[in-house]
């Protein structure tokens, strides 16, 4: 059988077609981020590898359900604000949370008032309004930019408010991300990336609930467990929409072993806090 004779008429063949992505105003190119990244200047402000620490790996899944409660708790707290309460925020924002106070369990590091963490994410840019018109539906490639960073004060993310700290910042960062548009700091990614991962706790998220991963069909039936192999060595953690199909987010983590036993059990308790009163 012909190749061709496996689509209907109907079908949308995928477009490949790069020069559909525009740069920047300023000329931020591929050619440009590369230079950058190899640059002596960048390699002397890339992290040193320090020791190596056996891990593990670590699955965890918020139900549609908890999704909710969470979405109404924060409601309740910030009922004046209007914040992003999309199921990725809140997903990462309490996982964020958790993570920070799971590092300070382990390490206890000497906290500073001004000590600020980051928590990272890469924005799909095929809806925003610099794009929209100009990439179509069956464009077949990436389509992300990096550099997406909510910021907030470590002594607030592990306060009493800390999910309604992290919900805000990142829903902020989102907010000015679609007004301003996905690339204007483009030119500065790499230089915030390598000054901001020398100091305080940064986290990035590979994936996302809207991938469809468990819903892939290679001829081998529907797969069981996805795993993002690239978060065993980055302080990246995995996102995905859980395996059950029921509207669940499904996170993936690797730590060392105490900040995995700690991060179990502040992560339990906080579900518990957050999802008790609904």
């Amino acid at each position: 059988m012909r190749w061709w004779l496996l689509f209907s008429p109907n079908t949308v063949l995928p477009i490949i077609d790069r020069s559909l992505i525009p740069d920047p105003p300023n000329g931020f190119c591929l050619d440009s981020y590369l230079k950058q990244i190899f640059s002596p200047a960048a390699e002397g402000k890339k992290p040193a590898a320090g020791p190596s620490e056996a891990k593990v790996r670590g699955t965890f899944v918020i139900t549609r359900s908890e999704i909710e409660k969470l979405r109404q708790w924060v409601l309740k707290r910030a009922e004046n604000e209007n914040l992003h309460l999309s199921t990725f925020v809140l997903t990462c924002s309490l996982i964020w949370v958790n993570l920070i106070k799971s590092e300070a369990a382990v390490r206890k590091p000497n906290v500073d008032a001004t000590d600020v963490c980051r928590f990272g994410q890469v924005v799909d840019c095929r809806d925003r309004y610099e794009f929209k018109s100009i990439v179509p539906s069956a464009y077949f490639g990436n389509c992300l930019a990096y550099g997406c960073f909510a910021l907030a004060k470590r002594t607030e993310l592990e306060g009493e408010d800390g999910f309604v700290v992290a919900v805000r910042a990142m829903g902020n960062r989102i907010k000015k991300l679609e007004e301003e548009g996905a690339l204007t700091e483009a030119q500065s990614w790499l230089a915030d990336f390598f000054d901001i991962s020398s100091t305080g706790s940064v986290f990035t998220v590979a994936g996302s609930p809207r991938l469809g991963v468990y819903g892939l069909e290679f001829g081998w039936g529907r797969p069981d467990r996805v795993e993002v192999v690239s978060i065993d060595s980055s302080s990246s953690i995995s996102i995905a929409e859980s395996a059950d199909g029921e509207g669940g987010v499904e996170i993936g983590l690797v730590l060392g072993m105490p900040q995995m036993q700690a991060f179990v059990s502040i992560h339990e308790e906080s579900k518990y806090i957050l999802c008790r009163s609904y």
